[in-house]
């Protein structure tokens, strides 16, 4: 920026959403705000800033930032330059399943569920379920790792030993890129029941 601009206002729109431009003698904080129609990410001297799940970022969004040069110290300031901010794009990567629970456990099968992630759109999304038995998922069921669509939210697993602990976890995947692997779930199978039972001590 030129040397009389001291700070950056750093607004953040999802795709398909423009901002208004800022005002003079405004001074915005971080946050939505429907005057500039965007989220208000960063308004400081840094040219870095995080923003996180916490500031609002869903996965597998397109996302829009415009950076305005700003001049905090001027009269009647801070004065924005609006003319030509810096934009730019950026598609990010959807966020991991989460929650991933067990039922129905039988001897030989058992239903793995998961929450429905906060992905949005941007590209299509399939989520991947491996199951082993062991925890580095060096040795897989059958069908694992099991590509499932973005909407399911279970996944019945069968064919398996009872009496046999099992590992799970899952991670979404975009055409683009794909999500850190959920935390790792276990669980027990089934023992088989007694076949048969008698006594000997009634004669």
């Amino acid at each position: 920026s030129s040397p009389a601009s001291d700070k950056y206002l750093i607004l953040r729109n999802l795709d398909g959403t423009t901002p208004n431009p800022p005002v003079n003698g405004t001074v915005y904080t971080t946050g939505n705000n429907t005057s500039l129609n965007s989220y208000v990410a960063y308004y400081g001297a840094n040219t870095a800033f995080e923003n996180n799940y916490n500031h609002g970022i869903r996965g597998n969004n397109q996302y829009t930032y415009t950076i305005y040069s700003v001049s905090s110290n001027c009269a009647n300031g801070p004065l924005y330059n609006v003319q030509n901010p810096l934009v730019g794009n950026i598609t990010n990567c959807p966020i991991t399943i989460n929650g991933i629970t067990t039922s129905n456990v039988t001897t030989n099968s058992f239903n793995v569920n998961w929450s429905a992630s906060e992905n949005g759109t941007a590209n299509s999304i399939n989520t991947v379920l491996e199951v082993a038995t062991d925890n580095n998922f060096a040795n897989m069921v059958a069908g694992s790792p099991f590509t499932l669509p973005i909407t399911s939210v279970s996944q019945t697993i069968d064919g398996l030993q009872p009496n046999t602990q099992y590992f799970i976890r899952g991670k979404n995947i975009s055409t683009q890129c794909e999500s850190a692997y959920s935390n790792t779930t276990s669980v027990f199978t089934a023992c088989l029941p007694t076949n048969s039972f008698f006594e000997n001590f009634d004669g």
